[in-house]
């Protein structure tokens, strides 16, 4: 992704940053650039600010995942297995299906209060 213009920062000018993060993290990024509240989006967060945890979930036709510096995961709720994953060793692999699952089960959750 380019940025440029007056909405950036000047510190960012010049800079590249290796942050992960998808396409629901733009609005607070944008928001937090132009100095205004971004927490009425709460599942979106700022991918200047490297003191935030990266992490991509994603879905897919009948299953979910997520990625991270630590690998990504990937199930299907239709054969009820792991469909992908890569991790280095089982305790981030445990990890990154913990996080998946909470992150869904949260997103699932707030769309039911809605």
């Amino acid at each position: 992704m380019l940025w440029y213009g007056d909405v950036l920062k000047d510190d960012y000018i010049g800079s590249t940053h290796h942050q992960m993060g998808s396409h629901v993290d733009i609005s607070a990024t944008v928001l937090n650039q132009l100095n205004v509240n971004h927490s009425e989006f709460q599942w979106s967060r700022d991918l200047l600010n490297t003191s935030v945890k990266p992490a991509i979930p994603f879905a897919f036709h009948r299953g979910y995942g997520l990625i991270n510096r630590k690998g990504y995961y990937a199930f299907s709720e239709d054969y009820q297995t792991v469909f992908e994953h890569h991790y280095k060793d089982s305790l981030s692999g445990d990890q990154i299906k913990k996080e998946a699952e909470l992150y869904f089960q949260s997103a699932f959750q707030d769309y039911l209060d809605l």
